[in-house]
């Protein structure tokens, strides 16, 4: 037999790598000497998984030798599969070049569950090896486990001829979720690449994307129901204009964005069998961008304003459901998925506070105005006082530059002369899964990065400023004692005048 054709029937089918196993010719005598028994270990199998071996054929061992006879129980499903109407037919389809031994694995797998009544022939030890009867087995992962959400089901056809200790080694391949924000300055009108942290005004629409991808083994799925359930804090309001894109084409139908849900999150958009969609192939990214408002309830400094996604995915390759009653159509089962971990990015947003005071005192009945610059041009913000009455706070700002100017000033006390302009800076990590604020600046203000406060003192002086030396109020000294000076020229020199005459 060709060493190709030995590879084939010793080959891997579905999610699992098969190890430490040669395959012998099926319809031909081998020439080595079997053992009775072989020892099966599943490497990398999950705590609580649980497997099972299918006996499909037997081996006679004839001195030296040994051959493979088709186990009778098994012998409709293998023909079925083979598409054939003979168990030699069988062994010569599985010696042939074209076969493609993970169509016929799911095939036999699929004619078992479709039977009902047969019972596997093993059942073996997700954490230690099991002692099995050689001969030529599919190996099923029946359940998976408890506490690994990447684990996903696992089939094998599997060869024991010849070997004491044979090992597989579980592969598992499940869909990654990647959650991103984008960052705006509004001073420089620039914004930023998609990004784990950005920082905000309140009232600024954020854009957010989600990108999906799908299991490897994709093609042998079913069905494959991917639903991506997305968390926003109370500080964003959720704007429902979600679109979906796969391989950057955007898609307008099989999804559905559902906004009543039952585990908390704010919203889902939900493919109940992304099969539907004929551009999806197992390389394909499947990408949600949709857009949320920051608004009063945002968290100031540090906390910022997270948001959390996950995505859901069909664990089982061989759930079908064409009742669309979460049930599979062959063994009744309810439907199994899994989620990938959850990815979070945060909105920050700061709040400038400005103290009055006479140098020494809290002053009441400063009047101010902040501007920012948003492309060049100065625009208003809101103004919010505290209850003190000498502390002016700004709530709700991102980075840019900005202007304060104090337009009334405490009575008996000067206002300030020229706006005070400044520039708020802050860093924050782009690329972490727990992004953190790690500054916050702005030039004469003192930042605090955990409060997400901007903070400085601006001190009025009391009473009536006196004109300085260039002022009016000088020139006009000067214009009036000029004319006093010239008046008492003019009176001496008449007086001396007169002295004369007389």
């Amino acid at each position: 037999m060709k060493n190709t054709t030995m590879r084939k029937l010793a080959g891997i089918a579905a999610i699992v790598t098969l190890a430490s196993c040669m395959m012998a010719p099926m319809g031909m005598t081998a020439f080595a000497v079997a053992a009775d028994t072989s020892d099966i270990t599943i490497s990398g199998a999950v705590t609580g998984s649980e497997y099972v071996g299918y006996k499909l054929m037997t081996l006679t061992q004839n001195g030296t030798s040994f051959s493979y006879t088709i186990n009778s129980k098994y012998s409709e499903i293998l023909q079925a599969a083979a598409d054939v109407d003979s168990d030699d037919a069988v062994l010569e389809y599985l010696e042939s070049d074209d076969v493609d031994i993970r169509a016929f694995a799911d095939a036999v797998y699929m004619g078992i569950l479709a039977d009902g009544t047969i019972e596997s022939d093993e059942v073996l030890s997700a954490t230690e090896a099991t002692t099995v009867e050689q001969g030529y087995y599919l190996v099923v992962e029946t359940k998976t486990g408890n506490s690994d959400p990447d684990d996903t089901y696992s089939l094998a056809m599997l060869d024991t001829a010849g070997d004491d200790n044979v090992t597989i080694t579980t592969k598992e391949s499940t869909p990654t979720l990647f959650k991103k924000i984008k960052d705006k300055n509004d001073t420089e009108n620039t914004t930023s690449d998609w990004q784990d942290s950005a920082d905000h005004d309140i009232g600024d629409s954020i854009d957010f994307q989600l990108t999906g991808t799908v299991s490897s083994k994709y093609d042998d799925y079913k069905e494959y129901y991917y639903a991506f359930h997305d968390t926003l804090s109370p500080g964003l309001t959720f704007n429902n204009d979600v679109q979906v894109y796969v391989g950057g084409v955007e898609i307008t139908e099989g999804f559905e964005v559902v906004t009543s849900t039952t585990d908390g999150c704010t919203f889902e958009v939900v493919f109940e069998d992304l099969k539907d969609i004929d551009s999806v192939t197992a390389t394909s990214k499947i990408v949600v961008e949709y857009s949320a408002t920051l608004n009063e309830n945002a968290e100031i400094g540090s906390t910022g304003n997270p948001n959390v996604a996950d995505l859901e995915y069909n664990v089982n390759p061989y759930f079908t459901d064409a009742n669309n009653d979460g049930k599979d159509d062959t063994t009744g089962e309810e439907e199994e998925t899994g989620y990938t971990p959850e990815d979070k990015v945060i909105a920050f947003t700061y709040k400038v506070e400005v103290n009055k005071t006479d140098g020494t005192n809290a002053l009441d009945g400063a009047t101010f105005t902040l501007e920012k610059n948003v492309n060049g041009t100065w625009t208003a913000l809101e103004l919010v006082e505290a209850d003190n009455g000498s502390t002016f706070t700004f709530t709700g700002l991102d980075d840019g530059d900005y202007r304060l100017t104090e337009t009334e000033a405490p009575q008996n006390y000067n206002k300030l002369t020229d706006p005070i302009e400044f520039t708020v800076s802050a860093e924050h990590d782009v690329e972490e899964a727990n992004p953190q604020l790690t500054a916050l600046t702005g030039d004469t203000f003192t930042g605090n990065v955990t409060t997400g406060i901007l903070s400085t003192e601006i001190v009025n002086e009391s009473g009536s400023k006196l004109p300085s030396t260039g002022g009016i109020g000088t020139t006009l000294f000067y214009v009036i004692g000029g004319t006093m000076a010239a008046g008492a020229g003019v009176y001496l020199i008449s007086k001396k005048r007169m002295n004369k005459e007389d």
